[in-house]
């Protein structure tokens, strides 16, 4: 292997290593900063929608439309920044909010799958419950779920970064 190949999986190693660490150690602080760095994100597009409203003002349609999407892009970026918990809360429960939703189009997949007399509707059936369960779990403990989540995502990229670091080391040698 090349150089740059060996260089990538010692910078991907460290890289995914200090992720990992970061995520298992403060997931709320992870996703707090992330919320931060978004609401950033937001307000300055919004900003950005603002100048190129008062600079091309023409009365048009589209420009009263760019004028409403600068205002919301600068009230989501305030939220996100001041509010970075409140944004992993609300989230969450979207998230739970949007589980239930599929895991209920599951039961009614598996009532047509039974009328078209298909062998597997009770695996749809199943799916489909444990996938409501699921979505309360995570609608009832968002920050719980949130959290876990972080946590488990951080010990994955911890593995990657485990094999990484372990071809490096191979490939050195």
């Amino acid at each position: 292997m090349n150089a740059p190949q060996k260089d990538d999986k010692l910078f991907k190693g460290i890289v995914l290593t200090i992720l990992g660490l970061l995520l298992v150690l403060f997931p709320v602080r992870v996703i707090s900063l992330l919320s931060v760095v978004v609401g950033i994100l937001a307000l300055l597009t919004g900003i950005i929608s603002l100048f190129h409203f008062i600079r091309k003002r023409d009365g048009s349609t589209l420009m009263y439309i760019i004028l409403i999407e600068g205002i919301i892009d600068i009230s989501l970026g305030l939220v996100l920044i001041i509010f970075p918990e409140v944004t992993m809360l609300i989230v969450s429960i979207l998230i739970g909010i949007w589980v239930i939703t599929g895991g209920i189009l599951n039961v009614f997949s598996s009532a047509y799958a039974r009328q078209l007399k298909q062998q597997n509707w009770w695996q749809y059936l199943l799916m489909g419950i444990l996938i409501i369960i699921l979505g309360i779990v995570i609608f009832v403990h968002p920050v719980v779920t949130t959290k876990t989540f972080l946590i488990i995502i951080g010990l994955l990229l911890l593995v990657f970064a485990f094999f990484n670091l372990y071809r490096y080391i191979k490939i050195r040698q």
